[in-house]
């Protein structure tokens, strides 16, 4: 049996989070609302998957709790499309 690893990491707004996400090429598979605020969202890139979840902090800090590294075979294009707008994309 395959054996995966899929990192939940705590975000100040999962929604705003999710919108950011998808707007770079994530699916959405899964979202929990509470008093209609989504608090907890599962995406998926390809064969990966990330979880969301309501309770993260800003900050200014340089350097983050959790850094991603989404591996593409056309960096070129991820470029162009994450420096469109995001209504075009």
């Amino acid at each position: 049996m395959p054996q995966t690893v899929v990192p939940m990491i705590q975000v100040p707004n999962v929604s705003a989070t999710v919108d950011c996400y998808t707007s770079i090429g994530f699916k959405s598979i899964r979202q929990n609302e509470e008093d209609g605020e989504i608090n907890w969202a599962k995406l998926s890139f390809g064969n990966s998957e990330l979880m969301l979840n309501m309770g993260g902090k800003g900050s200014t800090e340089h350097r983050r709790e959790v850094d991603l590294y989404i591996t593409t075979d056309s960096v070129d294009d991820l470029y162009r499309r994450l420096k469109r707008p995001s209504s075009n994309r």
